[in-house]
C-alpha cells in the first residue's frame, strides 16, 4: 500500500511541477512585448548612401511648423537637392526632448527649443544655425495670481523643456523653491485639458497652446513669462560632407520667412499646411486659417526685423542661454564636465549672413511653393 501511495504522491508532485512550469512558460509567452517608440521604427538611412536629408519636426510647435512645412512644399529647394540626387524626409516628434537621442547621426536637421538644443549640442555633433521662433514660456493660472500665490499649487509642465527653468525663475522672485509647489509632468498636448478639467491649478505653455488656453478657458490669466527660442540645428558631420546641401536648406528657411512676411495670403496657406500636418500626426488640430493665428505667427518671429538670424548675445557669458546651460548642469541633465566652450563652438553665427549676402545665388527672394508636400515621410 505504501509504495502505491508513494508513487501517487510522486506523480502528483511532478504534475504540479509541470503545471507550474507550464504556467510560468505561458506567462513568459504572454508577457507584453516592450513598447518600441514609433520613431525607433523609422528608416533613417546610412550616412550619405540613401541621399535623403532626414528632418525632425514638431507639428504642434507653431512658427517652427510653419517653416518646416514651407521647406517641404518648396519647389526651389527640391530642385536644388534633386540636382545632386537628394531629397527630404520628415520625422514627426511630440517634443524636442524626444528628438535628442536621434541626433547621433540619424538625423541631418532638427527643429528644437532651448533645452533640447543645449543637450543635443553637448552630447552630439550638432550645431544651431538660425532661430525658427522667438516667443515666451508663460505660466498660466486658472485665475489671477501672483508668483507668491503659486505656493502649494499643482503646476503642470512639459519635462525636458525650458518650462521648469521658467517656473523656478518665477518661484525665486517670490522666495519660493520648487519643493513649495506640486509639480505635475505633462505632455504639451495635455496642458490645456488638464487646466480646463482642474487636474492642475496652473500650467507652463508656449505658443500656440498659450493663446488657445486664454481663448478657451474663461478666467485663465498669465502669472509670469520668460523669453524662449527655437532653432534649426544641423548635424555638423553632414555640413562638412555636404556643405552645399546644408546651405540650400538654410536658404530655404530664409526664403520661407520672407515669403510669409510678404502677405497674409501666404500665411494662410502655411496655416493650412500646418493644420494638415498636425492632423496627420496627432489626429486633431486647433490651428485655423484666420487673423488670430496669423497674428500669432507674426508675433512669434515672421515679422521680426532680424528673424531668422541668431541673437548676437546668444553666446554671451552669463547670458540667457548660458544660464540655461548652467541650470541643466545643476539639474543633472548635463554632466558637470561638459563645458560652455563646447556649446559656443556649436553656435554658427556666420553661415546665414553669408547666404543672405549671396541671396541671388540662393534665390532667397524667389518663391515657388507646391500646394501639396513634395517629400517622403515616415508613418508615425
Amino acid at each position: 500500500m505504501k509504495p502505491i501511495i508513494g508513487v501517487t504522491l510522486l506523480l502528483l508532485v511532478l504534475a504540479l511541477a509541470g503545471t507550474g512550469a507550464w504556467v510560468a512558460l505561458r506567462q513568459r509567452q504572454e508577457a507584453p512585448a516592450p513598447v518600441v517608440p514609433a520613431c525607433d521604427r523609422h528608416d533613417y538611412g546610412l550616412g550619405d548612401e540613401s541621399r535623403i536629408i532626414d528632418i525632425a519636426t514638431q507639428p504642434s510647435d507653431l512658427c517652427p511648423a510653419f517653416i518646416s512645412e514651407c521647406l517641404f512644399h518648396d519647389r526651389i529647394l527640391q530642385n536644388q537637392l534633386a540636382a545632386s540626387g537628394w531629397t527630404l524626409r520628415e520625422h514627426r516628434f511630440s517634443s524636442g526632448k524626444d528628438i535628442v537621442p536621434y541626433c547621433d547621426g540619424r538625423l541631418e536637421a532638427m527643429f528644437m527649443g532651448d533645452f533640447p538644443a543645449l543637450v543635443a549640442m553637448a552630447s552630439h555633433n550638432v550645431g544651431i544655425f538660425a532661430i525658427t521662433s522667438h516667443g515666451y514660456d508663460t505660466i498660466i493660472a486658472s485665475r489671477v495670481r501672483t508668483p507668491a500665490e503659486l505656493k502649494g499649487l499643482r503646476i503642470g509642465y512639459p519635462p525636458g523643456s525650458s518650462a521648469r527653468f521658467t517656473l523656478e525663475r518665477a518661484l525665486a522672485i517670490a522666495n519660493l523653491a520648487f519643493s513649495d509647489i506640486i509639480s505635475v509632468p505633462l505632455q504639451p498636448n495635455d496642458l490645456e485639458a488638464s487646466l480646463r478639467e482642474h487636474r492642475v491649478d496652473a500650467v507652463i505653455a508656449w505658443e500656440p497652446t498659450a493663446s488657445r488656453i486664454f481663448v478657451n478657458i474663461a478666467g485663465s490669466h498669465p502669472v509670469f513669462r520668460s523669453e524662449t527660442f527655437t532653432y534649426i540645428a544641423l548635424d555638423l558631420d553632414f555640413c562638412t560632407r555636404q556643405p552645399t546641401l546644408a546651405k540650400a536648406l538654410l536658404a530655404a528657411l530664409v526664403r520661407a520667412t520672407r515669403w510669409g512676411s510678404q502677405n497674409e495670403k501666404n500665411l494662410f496657406s502655411g496655416l493650412h499646411w500646418m493644420r494638415e500636418g498636425e492632423l496627420a500626426f496627432a489626429g486633431a488640430s486647433a490651428i485655423e486659417t484666420n487673423g488670430k493665428w496669423v497674428a500669432t505667427l507674426r508675433k512669434e518671429g515672421i515679422d521680426g526685423p532680424s528673424f531668422p538670424m541668431l541673437p548676437l548675445d546668444l553666446a554671451a557669458p552669463l547670458g540667457r542661454f548660458h544660464r540655461q546651460f548652467q541650470y541643466l548642469q545643476f539639474m543633472g541633465s548635463l554632466e558637470a564636465t561638459q563645458t560652455w566652450n563646447r556649446i559656443v563652438s556649436a553656435i554658427n553665427f556666420t553661415e546665414l549672413p553669408e547666404i543672405i549676402r549671396n541671396g541671388n545665388k540662393w534665390r532667397i527672394d524667389s518663391f515657388n511653393y507646391a500646394p501639396t508636400k513634395l517629400i517622403k515621410h515616415n508613418k508615425d
